[in-house]
């Protein structure tokens, strides 16, 4: 089956064309400086309560921009048809198509390094000096006023009080360290895996993630997060050169049916898990 994303990419792809800084002209955003994981802030204390719809997972419109990951994006399709699958399922909310909003405009939720290669640009943030890792941060544009007005009829329609937004991304991730000599990578919320020894220090983890903000029935953001899949690090002498390691399609394929937690019970899919503990922290009181 195609996914409505991957149909709709070449609409993304011309959004990317303008870059971050014409997203950001476009609606508010907000950053939050992460001191660890979980990574999630919350915007309003008091949620309403009644119906939460769901939105069909899509492609983190910056993600898509052919500049950063060209010809990877229609690869994802398995991943995201695996995911809606299991959005289409959940009991906390009802599971809408989303035909009838624009195909831009919609929130963005970044989750990674301030300096990675994908961070927005005029956060107002800046690495410290005694920090030996770039920071993790969370930045959330708000939607336009098309796609809020668009997501107010729906709810309306629906008897909706809230809407779960979630999104597949690439991103990067800091190292940090793991006890006197080792490393790791914090993925999420009691994930982390050990990296390479002998790799870069200064050198980010590539990371595949599913974020998602929690908007109000008028499309205002009340909470956001996300947690990283899984990451992937290359050999030191290729950091060195900063030219980094793709995530390319069979890492997708193998990410769908294999890569598992073998730290949770029943070794759930290492997207299962993210899924799980994403729409926990959406729907749930923090």
């Amino acid at each position: 089956m195609k996914h409505p994303i991957v149909r709709s990419v070449a609409a993304v792809l011309l959004l990317g064309i303008a870059g971050c800084a014409a997203l950001d002209k476009a609606a508010v955003g907000r950053t939050d400086r992460l001191t660890e994981a979980p990574f999630y802030k919350t915007y309003e204390k008091n949620v309403a309560g009644g119906r939460t719809l769901i939105l069909p997972i899509v492609v983190d419109p910056v993600s898509a921009e052919p500049f950063n990951v060209a010809g990877r994006t229609a690869a994802l399709e398995p991943l995201l048809d695996a995911i809606d699958h299991v959005l289409a399922a959940q009991a906390c909310c009802r599971y809408v198509a989303s035909a009838s909003l624009p195909e831009t405009g919609g929130p963005i939720v970044y989750l990674g390094m301030l300096d990675g290669e994908f961070a927005p640009p005029g956060t107002g943030l800046q690495q410290e000096f005694h920090e030996e890792y770039s920071p993790m941060i969370l930045h959330v544009l708000d939607p336009s006023a098309a796609w809020r007005t668009a997501i107010a009829a729906i709810a309306a329609e629906e008897q909706a009080s809230n809407i779960v937004v979630v999104q597949l991304a690439f991103t990067q991730f800091p190292k940090a360290d793991r006890g006197v000599f080792g490393k790791k990578v914090v993925l999420g919320a009691d994930y982390e895996v050990p990296v390479r020894f002998f790799s870069a220090v200064d050198a980010p983890i590539e990371v595949i993630a599913l974020t998602g903000v929690l908007l109000d029935a008028s499309g205002k953001p009340l909470r956001a997060g996300g947690e990283g899949i899984i990451g992937y690090d290359a050999p030191f002498w290729v950091q060195v050169f900063e030219a980094g390691k793709d995530i390319d399609t069979r890492a997708v394929e193998r990410l769908v049916a294999d890569e598992r937690r073998d730290d949770l019970p029943g070794r759930p899919l290492n997207w299962q898990a993210a899924l799980e503990q994403l729409l926990r922290h959406m729907t749930r009181d923090p």
